[in-house]
């Protein structure tokens, strides 16, 4: 995910015009190796369609689906983080990318069920957003595993998550 070098994933309203081609392109090429992307419903309401990958599942958690959906490899759900990876591993999906928002992303990290984390820091402050992580209890050590030059000024932090 892109974030702001002082943590938020987006701006208010969602406002992600700030994330730079570099973090969108590193983007896409992750989702393209996926099996499956789990994101939540704000998430979907504001990915263009021709971000979806074909050959990909895409799993949205919500608790109010849309009468029509953007593609036709859209799972609608409001099951628990476990719940969507047993049922992904029903169907074979072995490379799945939580691809968040910040709520998705810490019910997954919560449930233990996240292996590596991306981050592609981007020379931004926004003062009011929404953050990668929405505030919790957990604590949770990195290894950094990579550090990759995307732009002139955006980084790619790639860590593993250990376990504890």
């Amino acid at each position: 995910m892109a974030v702001t070098i002082n943590g938020l994933v987006a701006g208010e309203n969602d406002d992600t015009r700030w994330v730079s081609k570099g973090s969108w392109d590193s983007y896409l090429k992750t989702i393209r190796s996926m099996d499956a992307v789990i994101i939540g419903r704000n998430t979907y309401d504001i990915m263009p369609q021709d971000e979806f990958q074909p050959n990909c599942i895409y799993v949205v958690l919500t608790h109010n689906a849309p009468k029509k959906t953007k593609v036709s490899s859209v799972i609608f759900t409001d099951k628990s983080p476990q719940e969507i990876f047993d049922l992904l591993s029903e169907k074979d999906c072995q490379k799945v990318c939580v691809s968040g928002g910040s709520q998705i992303n810490t019910q997954f990290l919560e449930g233990n069920l996240i292996n590596e984390i991306y981050v592609d820091v981007e020379p931004q402050i926004l003062g009011r957003g929404i953050p990668l992580f929405t505030p919790n209890d957990t604590k949770q050590k990195l290894k950094l595993l990579e550090v990759n030059k995307l732009s002139e000024n955006t980084i790619q932090l790639h860590y593993e998550v250990e376990r504890k």
